[in-house]
Order: C-alpha cells, then sequence, then structure tokens
C-alpha cells in the first residue's frame, strides 16, 4: 500500500471537512429527489452534531508516522460545535454554532443545500456545490445518534469514513 504523501493527506481530511462543513451555496436550482422517506426518516427535523469522524483504514494524517483512525482528533472546537438540520422539505441547513472559526459573526440556522434519502437503499444523498452530489451510507438510525458511512477516492484508493451524529 502506498502512502499517501503529507499534502494528499491533508487534502483528503479537508474535503471531508468541506464535504460536511461547507454549505455556504445557493442552490435555489437544485431539485431534492423527493422520496416519501424524506418526511418519515427519523434524522429530519432536529440538529445533528458531529461527535465521531474515523477512517476505517489507518492513515498517517498528520506526518508523525503513527497511523490514525480518529479523524475527530483534528477539527477544532468551532468545527464540532456547528450542526446540521434535514429539514422535510429537502433542504439541508448549517447552524454554524457558538463558536467562531473565521472571525465572522455566526449564522444560525442559513439555508444551504438539498438532500434525499432512499429508506429501502439506505442512501443519503447530500446536493452541494455546483449540484455535487455525496452518498452517505446510513448504517444506524435512532432518536439520539445518526451513523453514516462514506467512501471518498484519493489517488485511486477508496477510503472509507464513518461519521457519528448526535442529536443533542
Amino acid at each position: 500500500m502506498n502512502r499517501l504523501s503529507m499534502f494528499n493527506r491533508w487534502s483528503i481530511l479537508c474535503g471531508l471537512l468541506l464535504m460536511i462543513a461547507s454549505f455556504a451555496t445557493d442552490n435555489s436550482a437544485v431539485t431534492a429527489r423527493t422520496h416519501t422517506d424524506n418526511h418519515s426518516a427519523s434524522f429530519v427535523g432536529m440538529r445533528w452534531q458531529l461527535a465521531s469522524f474515523t477512517l476505517d483504514q489507518s492513515t498517517d494524517m498528520n506526518g508523525d508516522s503513527k497511523p490514525d483512525t480518529d479523524l475527530t482528533q483534528f477539527l477544532r472546537p468551532c468545527d464540532l460545535d456547528n450542526g446540521l438540520v434535514f429539514e422535510p422539505t429537502g433542504k439541508l441547513t448549517e447552524d454554524i454554532g457558538t463558536l467562531d472559526c473565521i472571525h465572522q459573526k455566526a449564522t444560525i440556522n442559513k439555508p444551504s443545500r438539498g438532500w434525499s434519502y432512499d429508506g429501502e437503499t439506505k442512501i443519503l444523498r447530500l446536493i452541494g456545490e455546483n449540484k455535487s452530489v455525496s452518498e452517505w451510507t446510513v448504517l444506524e438510525s435512532l432518536p439520539k445518534s445518526l451513523k453514516v458511512k462514506v467512501v471518498i477516492t484519493e489517488e485511486g484508493q477508496p477510503l472509507t469514513a464513518t461519521m457519528i451524529w448526535e442529536h443533542l
């Protein structure tokens, strides 16, 4: 297995973070696929906060020659207090939280991307910038936690990450 360069490791981490937290796009022209599950899925209408973000495969993310799986340790407290709300209308709303990462006033409940959910396949689709789509597989959807798996490809290699979101 080839070791990823330090630049690529940080690119992966930043890409994953941006996939989760960069919700400042106007998607008025983007329409989420509508499934009846959008309105009945247990995670709809609640505020979710990232509690855990792990790689299934160990990768040295910070260049210390030690394999990392827990990416949560690389996130700032101001990133960890952000939240997501899957609105019943198919919009995905970001709650920036109270801790300021970029020295700007926090914006609460800023409408952003779209989403859809297929209960049969358990695929949660997030519609992002430039109509890009990220697919998350819902592993577990409980009243207080949402566990999802996402696969990304870096240098032709698939990396699988598991995120646990908590409803506080």
